[in-house]
């Protein structure tokens, strides 16, 4: 009788001890959570200087074997890199600029031309207009559009430095990432111990490898998709193809989401261009055809093997990135799903998260 009570002492025990572990693992998960979202402004240059060091770690290895010492391999990959982007950055800021301070005027324009549109619509039509009528009165709004063009300039103007601190920030952080890759790999793995040196190392190769292989191929995707839509909107003669090419490259980073805000804004851009309905349906139905071809046909081609995550944890990852660190946050949310994927896949007890990540 006293055994069975010890026995069940233990298993009661046990039990609690779970429980307990349980507990401290979910209470660490919200604090780190919460901890990477106040962190943001920190994290999010190291993480995104860490993402874009991966993606220049193949080039910089084909130099090295190529007998160009590692360091200047890397200032090549990445200064050269980023003088490329400056250059695209410099020949886009002008229209950019001009579409930003047009940008109420286009606003309301948009609103006008949608309305023309509704209008077989009656009942649409008149609801629109008291709409109108209770939020303007009889004055037509020209203190209103003036106030918005103001406070959007300003905003424009105002974070133009922290994304200059930011750049360099992530240029130089990325360069000194990449020169020292070695190094680093060497030190990670002497600090986890000649036990699991080799199982560190194996984590860094595959991390490294899915996702430079992921951010090369994205990338490709992406310019193409950029340089279709400049082609499109070009032979249509839309202003400012090459900066609506630029936008639909840059937000296809975000799945699903992208290609939406993408049509989104170039159908308005559009509406704002054109003064008859034909070209704005050419605009439209060619980058929405464009986007169906390149989502449904060449991105599972080329990324379906590629990455090893599920359409769910896919989506998942970009609601909860999204929520954390907002556009940034979206942008990157592959790439971290992945390497969290990457992470579960081998740490004892977080196999399960991998698993329900995997495809």
């Amino acid at each position: 009788m006293l055994r069975d009570a010890f026995v069940a002492g233990l298993v009661m025990g046990d039990v609690g001890g779970r429980r307990l572990r349980g507990l401290m693992a979910g209470l660490f998960v919200i604090a780190l959570v919460f901890a990477l979202k106040l962190a943001a402004p920190l994290l999010v240059p190291v993480v995104v200087a860490v993402l874009f060091g991966t993606l220049l770690l193949v080039p910089t290895r084909w130099l090295a074997s190529r007998g160009l010492p590692y360091a200047w391999g890397a200032a090549v990959t990445v200064f050269g890199t980023w003088l490329v982007v400056l250059g695209l950055v410099a020949v886009l800021a002008m229209p950019a600029r001009d579409w930003v301070a047009q940008a109420p005027d286009a606003a309301v324009k948009v609103q006008h031309r949608l309305r023309e549109l509704a209008r077989p619509f009656r009942v649409l039509q008149r609801t629109a207009e008291r709409v109108e009528a209770v939020a303007t009165g009889t004055d037509k709004q020209a203190p209103t559009v003036n106030v918005a063009q103001r406070s959007l300039l300003q905003r424009a103007t105002g974070r133009t430095l922290s994304v200059a601190s930011a750049a360099l920030t992530v240029m130089f952080l990325s360069y000194f990432l990449v020169a020292s890759a070695p190094k680093l790999r060497r030190k990670m793995a002497a600090i986890a111990g000649r036990e699991r040196q080799e199982r560190v190392e194996q984590v860094l190769d595959e991390m490294a490898q899915q996702l430079s292989n992921y951010l090369v191929l994205s990338t490709l995707v992406g310019a193409g998709v950029g340089l279709l839509t400049w082609g499109l909107l070009a032979a249509v003669g839309m202003p400012n193809a090459g900066l609506w090419g630029a936008v639909a490259a840059v937000l296809n980073y975000i799945p699903y989401l992208g290609a939406v805000v993408s049509l989104a804004l170039i159908a308005a851009a559009a509406l704002v261009a054109f003064d008859t309905l034909g070209p704005v349906l050419v605009v439209t139905g060619g980058f929405f055809a464009l986007n169906i071809i390149e989502g449904n046909l060449i991105t599972p081609m080329v990324l379906g093997r590629k990455v090893p995550l599920s359409p769910v944890s896919i989506f998942v990852g970009l609601l909860f990135w999204g929520w954390l660190w907002g556009v940034v946050g979206a942008l990157l949310a592959v790439p971290l799903t992945v390497a969290v994927k990457i992470i579960c896949d081998h740490v004892h007890g977080l196999e399960p998260v991998g698993v329900l990540l995997d495809n």
